[in-house]
């Protein structure tokens, strides 16, 4: 988390991004062109993201940690994994966009569902 902190914060102070850019909770049809080079910014900075792809490696040695600490998580990164890893759009910057949000909604999909169990 702490690496992607300081890729958020020297993307931010490198690309000199209104406080509009900065927001990641809207649909990707509403990011600005501004958010979207940002989020390839920071997956570039963390390793996750190069000639616009991801890079597996990089990727599966963060889900790795991740799962070291979350391992009920495993069907959200697998899914993850499985369903945004191919996504490709015309410019990079709107392909990390477009991965994180695909990353995001099915976080989101399943924590609902965890959520809807419990209940």
């Amino acid at each position: 988390m702490k690496k992607i902190e300081a890729g958020i914060k020297q993307c931010v102070a490198d690309m000199k991004l209104p406080p509009a850019d900065l927001a990641f909770d809207k649909d990707f049809a509403q990011y600005s062109n501004g958010t979207k080079c940002l989020l390839k910014c920071v997956g570039e900075f963390i390793g996750v993201f190069k000639d616009g792809k991801l890079v597996d490696s990089t990727l599966t040695t963060m889900t790795n940690d991740f799962l070291k600490e979350h391992p009920e998580e495993k069907e959200m990164t697998g899914t993850i994994l499985k369903d945004c890893k191919n996504i490709s759009e015309a410019c990079p910057c709107a392909t990390a966009a477009k991965m994180f949000t695909c990353a995001r909604d099915i976080a989101d999909r399943l924590m609902k569902g965890k959520m809807q169990k419990k209940n």
